[in-house]
């Protein structure tokens, strides 16, 4: 199955193997859909779909191997896998000496806490986003209920020192809803007698 998309603006040509879902094979291309290159090709491993190896020394798969390289679970499962290819041996060597190396176990440490510290925020600024937007929520619907009582009380003929007594609404607020109340009222009625007038 192919893919077509486009990456940072350069056309691409995503193959993607049918049986091994774990992985995207992605290749340049040119406008015309002839490959560009096949020099420069990316495989991008989903380590959750990785599938079970029941023995490590059979695995034959290249990109089933370096998938298990970023998932190995100790040294023993790492020299296992050491000893299926060149390619795997040096790569494991690699990881061995960054592991051993403190200045490295340091950086990756730092990094992890660095992520874990920007993760943390987010998640609390989010939380502390929704807590926010629900109150603010609240509030004007709250404002809204008060609105709505007011115009009420309102045309009940309540006063407007009473009625912001019980709304808690400003008394600025209260005689703003009268005077829209009362001008509505008055187009209404004005409405009415020109109906009336024409006979309609």
């Amino acid at each position: 199955m192919l893919i077509e998309d486009i990456l940072f603006g350069i056309p691409l040509l995503m193959k993607r193997a049918l049986t091994d879902e774990y992985y995207e094979h992605i290749l340049f291309r040119r406008k015309n859909t002839k490959v560009f290159t096949k020099a420069q090709q990316f495989y991008i491993l989903d380590l959750s779909k990785l599938p079970e190896a029941k023995f490590l020394k059979e695995l034959t798969d290249s990109k089933l191997q370096w998938g298990r390289l970023f998932t190995v679970k100790d040294e023993e499962e790492l020299r296992m896998l050491m000893n299926q290819s060149e390619e795997m041996r040096e790569a494991g060597e690699r990881l061995l000496k960054l592991s051993a190396d403190e200045e490295a176990q340091d950086i990756a440490r730092a990094r992890e806490e660095s992520q874990w510290a920007w993760e943390h925020t987010l998640h609390a600024t989010e939380e502390r986003g929704r807590e926010e937007g629900w109150v603010e929520g609240l509030q004007l619907g709250e404002l809204k209920k008060a609105i709505e009582i007011a115009k009420a009380s309102l045309k009940n003929g309540l006063d407007i020192n009473t009625i912001a007594l019980i709304t808690g609404l400003d008394l600025d607020v209260v005689s703003q809803l009268k005077f829209e109340i009362e001008n509505c009222s008055k187009k209404m009625e004005n409405q009415r007698k020109n109906v009336d007038k024409s006979g309609f």
